[in-house]
């Protein structure tokens, strides 16, 4: 029997819509803050994962769900198992998008909401990879899990629970993001550097915060500053807003002169696709006389850090013959 695959996955396109529309609903963010027992990353990212197995449940599939950590759908026989390594979390929406992130919408040929590309669009399609394979009578001989994971976007908290209690495969790829496969990822490391809380008198930093996870570039940045020249302030950051590609607004307080700048977010696998505004507002700071701590902080964020993504600046910049370049983000200030 011959099988037109690109004409039937068109004969599943309106079902698979349908289930994405169900998964970006889902805000599958992990939340610390309501930790329990039945969800140990929050409830959001558990859902997310038992919707997957509830579409797999609904056709026919054999199903595992692993402490609502990581869960997996499984199909085919054999000594040997292939694993499809998906994740069912997303990161934060952050701010800046023109509809709901959490319902997806769809406009001139393409799906907009969070998840849709990384990871539950890809996920959901090696799923109905799954169901059309089992639709048409194919049985592999090899045995192939899907496994939907619930924190890949920062410590890999469900395939670390995985390998604790299920065997290893033996071979796999991880339908995330990019088409049509990836079979590899770089490791990463999060460096937290720490500076004191001492300033000069004419310029006081009392505020300074920027960025939601570690590898996100943080779109907005808020700083609050004590000066003693008000109006020249203001004047240097409203010239600052027009010379760079940054938005942002100000206003003076009781404690201070508030300054917010709007960069763009971005996912930290390319800062370059984004516009840090945490670094953007360190530059702007750094042309005033701060000092101790708060001119440390300032320097070090506008002088080694900003606009750097490969780190040539703090000579730790690297080249990898099969992963490439290494890229470093300044995820939270």
């Amino acid at each position: 029997m011959t099988i037109d695959w690109k004409q039937t996955a068109q004969d599943y396109k309106q079902a698979y819509l349908n289930d994405l529309k169900e998964l970006i609903s889902i805000k599958s963010v992990r939340d610390d803050d309501h930790q329990t027992k039945d969800y140990p990353l929050g409830e959001g990212p558990a859902k997310a994962m038992l919707k997957f197995l509830d579409f797999a449940e609904r056709d026919g599939f054999t199903t595992k769900n692993l402490d609502n950590i990581v869960g997996y759908i499984e199909y085919g026989s054999g000594e040997k198992t292939m694993a499809l390594q998906a994740h069912a979390d997303v990161m934060p929406a952050g701010d800046g998008w023109e509809t709901d992130p959490f319902e997806m919408v769809e406009k001139d040929g393409l799906v907009f909401g969070r998840g849709t590309s990384d990871d539950k669009g890809p996920a959901l399609a090696a799923y109905y990879g799954l169901k059309m394979l089992k639709d048409h009578g194919f049985m592999p001989h090899t045995k192939i899990r899907l496994i939907i994971g619930t924190y890949e976007e920062s410590d890999w908290t469900g395939m670390k629970h995985y390998f604790d209690v299920e065997p290893e495969p033996d071979f796999g790829f991880s339908p995330d993001a990019e088409f049509p496969l990836i079979n590899g990822e770089k490791g990463n490391a999060t460096y937290v550097t720490t500076f004191g809380h001492t300033n000069g008198s004419d310029y006081t930093l009392k505020q300074f915060e920027s960025g939601l996870r570690p590898n996100m570039v943080p779109g907005n940045a808020d700083a609050l500053v004590e000066t003693g020249d008000n109006e020249k302030f203001v004047d240097a950051f409203t010239r600052f807003l027009d010379e760079n590609p940054v938005a942002g607004d100000v206003k003076a307080t009781g404690d201070g002169i508030a300054l917010h700048i709007t960069g763009k977010a971005a996912h930290a696998m390319e800062p370059k696709n984004g516009v840090n505004a945490g670094t953007y507002m360190a530059t702007f700071l750094n042309q005033f006389p701060f000092e101790g701590a708060a001119k440390n902080f300032i320097a070090f964020l506008a002088e080694d850090l900003h606009d750097d993504s490969r780190a040539t600046k703090i000579s730790a910049d690297h080249v990898d013959d099969i992963m490439g370049e290494g890229k470093r983000n300044v995820g939270i200030m």
